[in-house]
């Protein structure tokens, strides 16, 4: 339909602001200064942890693409190269670890575009669609994706799809960059707090900086990728060592063998317990880099005698149980297994917040994830305390057979690390039946 148009061209420019919009609708959450995109939330540590982005197209979406390098390089910090798809199909690519391909097409059908995606994907790249078009080809053959929104290709030159790839990339490029840096005010706040705490108590009075990567009692709390880094470099300026609470995150949780590689933490020691064991038997250990162990050697070398021990340390049949159990977990492929997992139940989480307008955060890593429950998604305004909406929750949960664990009006979900498709699906299905009842008794 032309409208008031007199031709079809004249549409696709002037239609644009609009476009846009719908582009953008949903995944500007201005409160919290972040993008949201759904679709990538799944995938967000892999994009935390890449080191490479290759972006394809031809055409027209070719020089969204080349915009979407210089956004990606500008505010994500991350080597991006743009191909033509025609050239890249042929050759035979070096595809690392770390690596991230994003095809961008409106139609989604792109021949040499869908070629090249395949190419780098069977070398075990990460791979994004930025596509116009629900159900394509690519939609379908990429890990995850950005739907444009911006209606049909009526003109050869698809201005509404140009400006609608662009929009794209650049709330790609911000996604990737939130999560992998601080603001520079929230760091400086965040340091200055830490340096001024250091200072009052004094630095030869501080043993460690003691943190959990994923801070699970306190409602799945994941710290930006950026923030271990910047607080490890302040610990160094004053000798101050680091130690990872590992007994929650540890051994796959949260989709890597450590929660400290999931957060970029690099501690001089670990404290592991329960996932050492997968819980069947009581056992513990710290685990201490070596100039740790190095400077408790010379110590005792030297006549010292510091000792770090309990009175069933070293208990043969506790050892013995964690390395049948490190085995299991080898075998078992876990880490492989919590990610597919995790992002099956992450994506069940995602339909239930279109269903129901209390969700108004998602998040956690791995198998290791959260929802938080809130009166108005829009101003992300919480319940009032006294209503015990958590609580409540959880109290209908349990009816209904599904344990979790309420932190405030967070509801924490860490399944066994066993758990299946169809184990999963009915955590989901649960969860619903659950909410609808919790909507039922809050009068919405």
């Amino acid at each position: 339909e032309l409208g008031a148009f007199d031709h079809y061209m004249r549409k696709e420019i002037f239609e644009q602001p609009k476009s846009l919009r719908t582009t953008m609708r949903g995944r500007l959450d201005e409160k919290e200064g972040r993008v949201v995109l759904g679709g990538l939330l799944s995938f967000a540590p892999q994009l935390v942890k890449s080191r490479r982005v290759i972006l394809t197209a031809q055409g027209t979406a070719l020089h969204a693409a080349m915009i979407g390098e210089y956004l990606l390089e500008d505010l994500a910090k991350i080597p991006a190269e743009c191909e033509y798809a025609s050239e890249f199909r042929y050759r035979n690519p070096i595809i690392e670890d770390g690596t991230v391909m994003i095809a961008v097409s409106q139609s989604g059908e792109t021949a040499d575009t869908l070629a090249a995606l395949h190419e780098a994907k069977d070398r075990g790249a990460l791979t994004l669609g930025v596509i116009n078009v629900v159900g394509s080809t690519i939609s379908r053959e990429t890990h995850a994706g950005v739907y444009l929104r911006v209606g049909p290709e009526i003109g050869v030159a698809s201005t509404k799809a140009f400006t609608g790839q662009v929009a794209a990339l650049t709330m790609i490029a911000l996604f990737m960059a939130r999560r992998r840096f601080m603001s520079p005010e929230a760091s400086a706040r965040l340091m200055a707090e830490l340096e001024a705490l250091i200072l009052r108590e004094g630095p030869d009075t501080i043993a460690a900086f003691i943190a959990e990567p994923i801070h699970a009692g306190g409602g799945i709390i994941v710290p930006p990728a950026s923030y271990f880094p910047e607080v490890q470099k302040l610990l160094r300026r004053y000798d101050i060592l680091a130690l990872a609470d590992e007994i929650v995150c540890g051994f796959g949780r949260t989709g890597n063998w450590f929660g400290k590689d999931t957060t970029n933490y690099a501690p001089d020691m670990m404290a592991l317990a329960k996932g050492l064991s997968a819980g069947h038997f009581p056992i513990s250990a710290v685990v201490m880099s070596a100039p740790v162990y190095e400077a408790v050697r010379a110590f005792n070398s030297a006549g010292g005698n510091f000792g770090h021990g309990f009175t069933n340390s070293g208990h043969p049949v506790g050892v013995a149980v964690a390395l049948e159990v490190i085995h299991i977990y080898e075998e078992m492929d876990v880490v492989s297994h919590v990610w597919a997992m995790g992002a099956r139940l992450v994506g069940h989480f995602h339909e239930l917040a279109n269903e129901f307008d209390i969700i108004g955060d998602i998040r956690g890593e791995g198998l290791m994830l959260g929802i938080e429950l809130v009166a108005d998604r829009g101003t992300r305004a919480p319940f009032d305390p006294a209503l015990k909406v958590g609580t409540m929750f959880d109290r209908l949960a349990y009816a209904n057979g599904l344990i979790g664990r309420c932190m405030g009006d967070t509801l924490g979900f860490s399944p066994p690390l066993i758990v299946g498709t169809a184990e999963v699906d009915e955590i989901a299905d649960k969860t619903r039946t659950s909410l609808k009842q919790l909507m039922t008794h809050l009068g919405r």
